[in-house]
């Protein structure tokens, strides 16, 4: 795992946004953190493993204080608008991941948020999980850092006061931590599946034996061996026999067969005895039947007069109807006369405040002043476009004349430049003339005619001067000055064009500024004219049009209450022709119920009848009627048929003797319950015989079974066991005390750098908790060669630092090697309890040891560390919040 970019907000003590690049931090190798105390400084060191891991890199002690749940870790002093996060850019296993944790605000209250990245080849990251959870980031975490939160605080991080926690730790926590790393889950699992391959069959053996033991003891608490089911088999076989010979003896088919014929003449005696029932009962409801012949008789006559009685009933309730009806219309009549008279007193009211003629007057007066306006526009355009004409103009000028400052400047600047190459020319000529024979005796050859002496030997010739030129140099120089001069000639041009460009929009500014006065001038006066509120010929037509709106509205609402008087006048009309229309129909229905009551009573004298209530009492419906005329019928027809049969079937019957009943169930159920015991005895003994055969040869053969493999499985148990560690060293112990023998002597490698040597650790086979063995360590000092010895605990505190500082070095050396990469290591506090000479020794381990495995990180106060370590994080304490800076 090497950390690469680290950001947090809102975070502790960090009121704003903090970022720390590890990337530039790295290019020095090592780098310091330094700043006051409870400035935040172990912060940014929990920041990194709260993103891994959700937990501080503190104490879990914290966690009753709620320091390792992440919504604690939120910075007071924080905007209530700010969220909470962190985010950690770190590079594992090839990849480049992004893991952030924030503590967000969703409506009015804050809930933790998790998302967790890996790095595409286009520099986006793409989503490991769809909505993880904390557990999710946790594990992923393990995965890609190949330790679990207190292994990375053990290895990478050395808290601060807690850095000698690997180096003090028992033997079963370094295993935890060392098992890790070093990947020997295999030599575990492979000691594990031998063990539980031999448990499984000694467990296998154990069920074989205890299910013999269960299986015999369910015949019997004395059979003890398979041969014993033999004995119980013999027996069953002899019961089986005697059996057979009781059942013959029964003879049942012979006893059923007597019950049958017995039962079959009680059935047709019961026939009899029903039939006699059934006329006893018939005679019991003989009364019954008489008195639904004379029900039946008066309703016959009572429908005679059912049709008199509906048609008075329904001249009656026609009468009630129309009665009602006259009386609600009544009255309503002075509603309807009150609708009609607050029309027609709306409607007064409304012709008697008319608005129509001063809108009128004002339409006129408007149309009036219609042709000033109609200019207004032209007069408005014209003062825009006339000040927009001198803003333009305007412009114009400004830019030409800070264009002739520009020229004027450059030109000025070229002029120097010209003279100031005119002069190194000349300086150039000068030095070139004064050296020229100097510079033709260099070029001169024996054997070739001097161009001054035209001799061919040249014994002395002229020594060039130090300050001499070349030819070339001088042309080289007189070029450059005649090319800024054309530079100059060319600017100078610019200029004269750019005085006659500002003279030009001059004069244009002034003509475009008079006109501009003119235009607002003249639109000023036609302002005056126009009527008070109306600004413009839109205005004008839209307050023309509002009177004309006004008189329209007045005219349609004139309309609508006319209308409205007219129809409650048409309404009233109507309603009291209603009135007279009811009554008729009242004194119509009234006639008809006379004569409906008069036909009634003649009806009623003609049957005899005092009342009304007498026939009511005896009519029924028709079904009723139908009903209780089929029942009579009915029951005539079966007292006629039930005599027929009962004079046939005692004919039939008169030469037998009726058989008791009463026996019947007791005789069948002695038979029945012969042939139900032989038979279920029978199949018992037989399913006995062949159970007890059957467990018999199966429990033979899984006694030999047993017997053959117990001893062989036992010794493969103990064998197990041991491979296992239970009573000592097991094989993954082994192989991990060779891989932490390696640690060590890496670890010693790098404090044969501290105090010339002095210390040695060494692993030890001591007995740590839970009677483990193979991974304890002592230390051996130099000074003291005769001792086996002494505990890693009894170290000094500035001991146990470089100590521990060394085993994690070897530890992540080591790890390196395996597949585990740990390319960075933290260090909070610690360099306290050290000399100066021990910081040296400190630092010089861990030199050597970054240039192989990654960057350094120091939390620190001592002063010397500042001086030594270039790269430097500073933490800044303010009352606003504290604040990072890279020094």
């Amino acid at each position: 795992m090497k950390p690469l970019y680290l950001e947090m907000q809102a975070f502790g003590p960090y009121k704003g946004k903090e970022t720390v690049d590890f990337t530039k931090l790295a290019e020095g190798g090592i780098f310091l953190i330094k700043g006051p105390t409870g400035s935040g400084k172990t912060t940014i060191f929990d920041a990194m493993t709260i993103a891994l891991y959700g937990g501080c890199s503190g104490e879990d002690s914290k966690v009753k204080n709620g320091r390792n749940e992440f919504k604690e870790w939120r910075c007071n002093q924080a905007e209530e608008t700010t969220d909470t996060y962190v985010t950690f850019l770190f590079e594992a296993q090839g990849n480049v991941y992004r893991f952030t944790r924030s503590y967000v605000l969703k409506r009015s209250a804050r809930s933790e948020k998790y998302d967790a990245a890996i790095m595409r080849d286009d520099g986006t990251f793409a989503p490991l999980f769809e909505n993880p959870k904390e557990k999710d980031l946790n594990a992923k975490a393990e995965e890609l850092v190949g330790l679990n939160k207190e292994q990375f605080r053990q290895v990478v991080l050395l808290p601060q006061g807690k850095f000698e926690r690997f180096l003090t730790a028992g033997s079963d926590d370094k295993e935890a931590i060392l098992q890790k790393i070093f990947g020997t889950e295999d030599w575990s699992r492979f000691s594990q599946k031998f063990f539980d391959k031999a448990k499984a069959r000694i467990d296998a053996l154990a069920r074989e034996s205890e299910e013999i033991r269960i299986s015999l003891s369910e015949e019997g608490p004395e059979l003890g061996k398979p041969e014993d089911l033999m004995t119980l088999i013999n027996a069953l076989n002899a019961g089986g026999v005697e059996l057979e010979k009781k059942h013959r003896e029964f003879d049942g088919a012979k006893r059923q067969e007597k019950l049958n014929d017995d039962t079959a003449l009680a059935e047709r005696f019961k026939s009899l005895h029903a039939i006699e029932a059934r006329i006893a009962k018939l005679e019991s409801v003989k009364p019954a039947a008489d008195r639904a012949r004379e029900e039946l008789k008066k309703a016959e006559k009572a429908e005679t007069v059912r049709s008199f009685i509906t048609k008075k009933d329904e001249a009656s309730a026609a009468f009630t109807k129309r009665s009602n009806e006259l009386k609600k219309l009544e009255d309503g009549l002075p509603a309807q006369e009150e609708a009609q008279r607050k029309a027609a007193e709306e409607l007064a009211l409304h012709t008697a405040k008319s608005p129509v003629a001063e809108l009128q007057k004002s339409i006129g007066a408007m149309t009036e002043k219609r042709s000033a306006y109609e200019g207004l526009a032209a007069l408005k355009k014209a003062a825009n476009t006339a000040k927009a004409s001198w803003k333009t103009a305007d412009g114009a000028l400004k830019t030409a004349e800070e264009a002739l400052e520009n020229a004027k400047k450059k030109a000025v600047d070229l002029k120097n430049a010209f003279d100031e190459a005119e002069k190194e020319a000349k300086t150039y000529r000068d030095c070139y003339f004064a050296g020229i024979y100097g510079q033709i005796a260099s070029e001169l050859t024996d054997g070739e005619k001097c161009p001054v002496c035209g001799s061919i030997h040249h014994p002395e010739p002229a020594e060039l001067a130090e300050d001499s030129v070349s030819k070339e140099q001088v042309e080289a120089k007189e070029t450059a000055a005649e090319t800024a001069k054309k530079a100059w000639n060319t600017e100078e041009e610019h200029r004269q064009k750019a005085e006659t460009a500002v003279k030009t929009a001059g004069d244009a500014e002034k003509k475009a500024a008079s006109e501009k006065t003119a235009a607002e001038q003249a639109l000023i006066a036609a302002e005056k004219n126009l009527i008070e509120g109306i600004g413009d010929l839109k205005a004008l037509d839209t307050a023309v049009e509002k009177c004309r709106e006004k008189i329209t509205a007045y005219e349609d609402r004139t309309k609508v209450l006319t209308d409205a008087k007219t129809a409650k006048e048409t309404a009233l009309s109507a309603y009291k022709a209603g009135i007279e229309s009811a009554k008729k129909e009242k004194t119509e229905a009234e006639t008809e119920k006379t004569a409906a009551e008069n036909e009634l009573t003649a009806a009623l004298t003609r049957q005899g009848y005092a009342d009304v209530e007498t026939v009511c009492a005896d009519l029924r419906a028709e079904d009723v009627r139908k009903e209780i005329s089929r029942k009579i019928t009915e029951y005539d027809t079966e007292v006629k048929n039930r005599a027929e049969e009962l004079a046939g079937k005692k004919e039939e019957l008169k030469e037998q003797t009726e058989p008791d009943a009463s026996q019947f169930k007791e005789r069948q159920e002695a038979i029945t319950e012969e042939s139900r015991t032989y038979s279920a005895e029978k199949i018992r003994i037989k399913l006995t015989v062949d159970r007890l055969t059957g467990k018999y040869k199966d429990l033979k053969v899984k006694y030999e079974h047993h017997a053959a493999n117990i001893t062989e499985a036992e010794s493969d148990m103990a064998f197990a066991r041991k491979l296992r560690g239970d009573t000592g060293i097991g094989l993954q112990r082994y192989v991990l005390s060779i891989m932490f023998g390696q640690v060590i002597a890496e670890a010693n490698r790098m404090l044969g750098k501290v105090h010339d040597g002095r210390y040695h650790l060494v692993r030890t086979d001591d007995r740590g908790a839970g009677n483990k063995r193979g991974l304890e360590l002592k230390v051996h000092d130099r000074r003291s060669p005769e001792q086996e010895g002494r505990s890693v605990g009894m170290l000094s505190g500035g001991e146990k630092f470089l100590v521990s500082l060394a085993l994690s070095i070897g530890m992540s050396s080591v790890a390196q090697q395996t597949g585990v990469r740990i390319e960075a290591l933290f260090i909070d506090e610690g360099f306290g309890t050290l000399d100066e000479s021990s910081i040296n020794d400190a630092m010089n381990v861990l030199g050597s040891v970054q240039k192989a495995n990654g960057m350094i990180g120091i939390i620190s106060h001592v002063q010397i560390l500042e001086s030594t370590i270039h790269s430097v994080l500073e933490v800044e304490k303010t009352e606003a919040g504290s604040h990072i800076k890279v020094c």
